[in-house]
């Protein structure tokens, strides 16, 4: 804006206008006891990532708009940057609003999000500088323990060693089959599975009459 008045100086004003802009990252953290499970490393997770901003209408009646809604899928121990159907960065204007929302969460005990709606997410504020917002999400796994124990009755004279074999079914859908080992009888064996898994012990071959068992573990 260029001011002159009648004593031939000038003075020169510099507006500027600041315009926010941010990107958004997903950061995933796998916790709890039984996080180090071979059947828990390496899971993958999805995330709908949720920026709304509120705006006016043509009515000027107050609206929440959508900036921008889609699945991010995302292991343990990474940070993703969201991006678009074109895959560029997402970016959003000041006042904008994103939370996240967890669509699968690999059969977890517990899972948090430390923005998870509207009126509790992450804002865009002032700043010349581009803003980078986190949307955090914790899944807990948590141990439980199965004993199998082996117990022969009847005919007695036979007392091993017997091949077990232990399947699990798991919340989320999968299953796992743990190696096959042998017990004697009288003899048992502590295995360490995910909590709220569905066991089942059998003997493998042998010949002989036996009775598996199966049980939820939580």
């Amino acid at each position: 804006m260029i001011v002159e008045n009648d004593q031939e100086n000038t003075v020169i004003a510099q507006v500027s206008n600041a315009f926010s802009v941010a990107v958004i990252d997903v950061a995933k953290t796998v916790d709890g006891s039984g996080a180090d499970l071979p059947n828990v490393v390496g899971k993958s997770f999805e995330v709908t990532v949720t920026c709304q901003i509120e705006t006016q209408d043509e009515a000027r009646i107050s609206v929440i708009a959508t900036l921008f809604s889609g699945p991010v899928t995302v292991k343990d121990g990474e940070t993703i940057r969201v991006k678009d159907s074109s895959g560029n960065d997402v970016k959003l204007p000041k006042g904008a609003h994103c939370f996240a929302v967890e669509t699968n969460t690999s059969g977890a005990n517990s899972h948090t999000v430390n923005y998870d709606s509207f009126d509790n997410a992450a804002i865009v504020g002032s700043s010349e500088a581009e803003q980078v917002l986190t949307l955090s999400v914790t899944n807990t796994f948590d141990e439980a323990f199965i004993v199998i124990k082996k117990k022969v009755v009847g005919d007695t004279s036979h007392k091993g060693p017997f091949t077990f074999e232990v399947i699990c079914a798991y919340p989320d859908g999968t299953a796992g089959v743990f190696p096959r080992f042998k017990l004697k009888a009288g003899q048992s064996i502590r295995m360490r599975v995910r909590a709220g898994a569905e066991c089942g012990a059998d003997e493998v071959g042998g010949g002989r009459q036996c009775a598996g068992d199966h049980r939820r573990y939580r």
